[in-house]
């Protein structure tokens, strides 16, 4: 049976406006731009978030105000994609300097742990794009490592068990059609369920959602055309998958949102939506409500 829910679209206006009306700007003035901003699971008003730099940040007090919680000690090094992992450890991985997937503990604000991801051969410009870490267990991940060959970006995707000492490659771009890896995640449902965002590619196939039952020794497509913009699971029932539609640049394929109640073996679009026609016409971030579990937020750009 399919679930129902009311699904609360916010739209993030991505082009430049011309304003007549006076503006206030209101925040602090101490930080630039902050990004990756995360509450914390077991204190209330209390925020994480990173600069543009290497510095994580924290507020106590509902973003009113801020303070320097962690410095990362590189010199050229960005920290990206801050996480909440659980109510001890804050994740994040390094760009560019001391390259690595990082856990941070909390209370000791010490480096918990450090996954290494594997050499690529033939390059000398490799990044870290994204990641996922078991909700159970730390030790499990799953990782995109982008490449450059010559004036092209590929993609591999590697999956470990014993925090990096060994990885297995289960994705690369080169035998998919080229296609990006927009999102990735393990299930929550279970572990070694592994689910793979697709975007677009230089070949005719675009898109899909590749789900592995297996650790991604094997692969079933499903949403093959649709780019993938945002993936979220219900943190009650993790059958329960809701996906948003990416950039899809010019496109025929219409900006959506798929309603999965098995775990992403089907999907049902979500019908009776209206979307913005002056953005990029992708779905950037999905919520569910932790007080209503009938309403959805849905992040438009």
């Amino acid at each position: 049976m399919q679930k129902f829910f009311t699904l609360l679209i916010i739209t993030l206006i991505s082009s430049s406006l011309k304003l007549n009306a006076q503006v206030d700007i209101i925040g602090s003035e101490n930080y630039g731009i902050l990004q990756d901003l995360s509450y914390d699971i077991s204190v209330e008003n209390r925020i994480f978030a990173t600069t543009v730099t290497n510095h994580i940040v924290v507020s106590n007090d509902n973003g009113a105000t801020w303070e320097v919680f962690y410095a990362f000690k590189t010199k050229t090094g960005n920290i990206k994609d801050l996480k909440v992992y659980d109510k001890d450890h804050l994740s994040f991985f390094m760009h560019n300097d001391a390259k690595g997937i990082y856990l941070l503990d909390i209370k000791t604000k010490e480096i918990a742990k450090k996954f290494t991801l594997p050499e690529i051969e033939g390059t000398d410009f490799s990044w870290i794009d994204s990641y996922d870490i078991d909700s159970k267990n730390s030790d499990i991940i799953l990782a995109n490592q982008m490449y450059k060959e010559g004036y092209k970006n590929k993609s591999k995707v590697y999956y470990t068990e014993d925090a990096g000492k060994n990885w297995n490659m289960v994705y690369f771009s080169d035998d998919h059609d080229k296609r990006s890896i927009n999102r990735l995640a393990i299930s929550p449902e279970k572990t070694g369920k592994l689910v793979l965002g697709l975007g677009l590619g230089p070949e005719e196939i675009d898109g899909g959602i590749l789900i592995s039952e297996d650790k991604g020794t094997t692969w079933a497509e499903t949403l093959t055309g649709s780019a993938c913009g945002a993936i979220e699971f219900d943190p009650k029932d993790p059958t329960h998958i809701i996906m948003g539609t990416g950039i899809m640049h010019g496109s025929d394929v219409e900006e959506a949102l798929f309603n999965s109640n098995d775990g992403g073996k089907t999907w049902v679009k979500v019908e009776g939506l209206t979307f913005t026609d002056f953005t990029s016409d992708c779905i950037k971030g999905i919520k569910f409500s932790k007080k209503d579990d009938n309403i959805v937020y849905a992040i438009e750009y």
